[in-house]
């Protein structure tokens, strides 16, 4: 008992921040998360001795969820997650063949990926080439399964191992009276990462991140809810009401917002099946996945010549907007070219139109000083705040693309690319040099492909540039109208008056009217900054979409900082 309480104590000591940017969390618990770019892994630690063991709580190569789906009249459904752009991955049904999931050098992934079978499944088995997986892995890892439930309906999802779950140690320092340093033998440098002091707010945010984490994986472990689309929701079943004659959860207000989800009809979370996770009969590692592997894949699906005959997914109407997966994904394959009649969409990377790398140290300064503001013009925290923390700011490459043409306007652009150690990151950047103002400025285009993935791709309707953004778990979108050389907010309503919070634990406001859908009058605008790495509230005038005069910038508390503007364009700063 007096042992329990040593180490219970030893886990409360040493519980806290380490690190800024990136680091670890360790928890008096024994619970830790690993935090960093694109990166938040958690597990559980434990002492021998001087040292500090780590263990990463390792997702299942694959996982399996089924259902019975009285939709389905004899058949079978599947839908493949995550298989895309995973190296690769097999699949046996029965007594058939053994057939890869995609093809060789498969390219121009539109998702999700829904195979059916017209007959009963039995039993059948998944299985990965762990040397495509990444170093260290090695032969393939085959899973197999009993369909003895008699499910029609499945979601197969393949997490592609991945060294970040690797276990690790470190070694926790005292430096001088006041400083603790803990140096991890997998991530950081040498001089590891020191013990910080977070703010109440920030600890608890790390705390509630840790609690949906945690409820995420119980939940899990029970099933998950999907609607007919397999996009999976994390709910509660108390707010749906359960129809047994369809094995279905519906929302207790399924009414509500139809015209949303009629045109959004992926993020509909109204009605949701609950699929239930199958444990596989045996695990095994083999040298091949099987004597005899089909000529023919599950998928096809490539860019350029024969994308004809690239699979779609035809379980959404073309005449919806259902989610950024239905845009392809080129990962080498240039694009067509800019379209001359005004409209078109910029959802790729024409890799043969990259230029010269941006060189001088005043340039690049200067663009990452732009490319600061057009981050900025998000309301929240953008997907990519952390490109200026300092251990990622020499990461950033820029280099010279072609011009783009928007409502009569030649836009200089520029491409940007960032290589992480298990990440990569290419976007585009708008900007008129002509205007100085802080409204220059437009990504138009990004796409994380990691652990995590993240897309922001646009539609250019002459004036008009609809931007859309797509990571886990959420869809949104921003309009704006191109009017003298500048990127401006357009606005559906007269006037808005709205205040939310996101899960980040961060709290958003914006209020003001309107005219002809640009911002003017009085505004009230509580937004992330970037610089300042939390939200501000700001507040001043707009006359038609560009700030004018005197804006009021405060943390919480009274003005710490007030910007004059003209015709858009900051001319001066004080603190008062």
């Amino acid at each position: 008992m007096k042992a329990q309480e040593a180490v219970s104590a030893r886990y409360k000591q040493i519980s806290g921040k380490y690190g800024s940017n990136e680091g670890i969390c360790l928890f008096d618990d024994g619970k830790f998360m690993l935090y960093g770019y694109a990166t938040a892994v958690f597990g559980h630690f434990n002492f021998q001795g001087d040292h500090l063991l780590f263990y990463p709580d390792k997702p299942e190569l694959f996982e399996v969820y089924g259902t019975q789906n009285k939709g389905l009249s004899g058949s079978t459904r599947i839908n493949f997650a995550q298989f895309d752009g995973a190296g690769k991955t097999f699949v046996k049904f029965g007594k058939g063949s053994t057939h890869q999931v995609f093809n060789d050098d498969a390219n121009c992934f539109d998702g999700p990926f829904v195979y059916t079978l017209p007959e009963a499944l039995p039993d059948f088995s998944l299985a990965a080439n762990l040397e495509a997986a990444g170093p260290g892995q090695e032969g393939y890892s085959t899973y197999q399964y009993s369909n003895d439930k008699a499910y029609n309906d499945f979601i197969f999802l393949y997490n592609k191992p991945h060294p970040v779950y690797n276990d690790f140690s470190a070694l926790l320092q005292p430096e001088g009276e006041e400083r603790t340093v803990l140096k991890l033998s997998n991530y950081g440098s040498d001089k590891g990462f020191y013990k910080k002091r977070p703010d109440e707010q920030q600890w608890q945010e790390i705390l509630e991140m840790k609690k949906r984490y945690e409820q995420s994986k119980s939940m899990s472990e029970k099933g998950v809810l999907a609607n007919k689309h397999y996009n999976i929701f994390l709910r509660e079943t108390e707010d749906y009401n359960y129809d047994p004659a369809k094995n279905l959860y519906v929302s207790k207000k399924a009414g509500d917002n139809q015209e949303y989800y009629q045109a959004n009809p992926y993020s509909d979370d109204r009605f949701l099946q609950r699929y239930i996770k199958l444990q596989p009969e045996a695990k095994n590692k083999t040298s091949n996945p099987a004597k005899a592997i089909s000529g023919s894949t599950i998928f096809f699906t490539t860019c350029g010549k024969g994308s004809e005959k690239s699979y779609r997914y035809q379980g959404l109407s073309p005449n919806t907007n259902p989610h950024p997966d239905e845009i392809p994904l080129p990962a080498t394959v240039p694009a067509a070219s800019v379209p001359g009649n005004g409209h078109y969409p910029i959802d790729s990377i024409d890799h043969t139109a990259i230029g010269e790398k941006i060189a001088s140290a005043e340039t690049i300064s200067l663009l990452k000083s732009t490319l600061l503001a057009a981050l900025e013009r998000e309301v929240e925290r953008p997907y990519m705040w952390d490109l200026f923390v300092s251990s990622n700011d020499t990461l950033l490459k820029i280099f010279d693309y072609r011009d783009f043409l928007v409502a009569g306007i030649r836009f200089k652009s520029y491409y940007l690319q960032v290589n992480y150690e298990d990440a990569r990151y290419e976007a585009l950047m708008l900007v008129n040099p002509a205007s100085g103002t802080e409204y220059n400025s437009m990504v138009v285009y990004e796409d994380l492909r990691g652990e995590e993935k993240y897309r922001r791709y646009t539609r250019v309707e002459h004036d008009r540039i609809r931007v859309m953004f797509k990571e886990t778990g959420n869809v949104k979108n921003s309009e704006y109208l191109v009017k003298d050389g500048m990127f401006l907010d357009y606005l559906g309503p007269a006037a808005v008056d709205r205040k939310w919070s996101t899960p980040a634990r961060f709290d958003y406001q914006l209020k003001g009217k309107t005219n002809n859908h640009l911002k003017n009058g009085y505004w009230i605008e509580k937004r992330y900054s970037i610089a300042h790495g939390k939200c501000m509230t700001e507040d001043g005038h707009y006359i038609n979409g560009v700030r004018d005069g005197e804006w009021n910038y405060a943390a919480e508390g009274p003005v710490e900082m007030i910007r004059t503007y003209k015709n858009g364009k900051c001319v001066s700063i004080k603190y008062p």
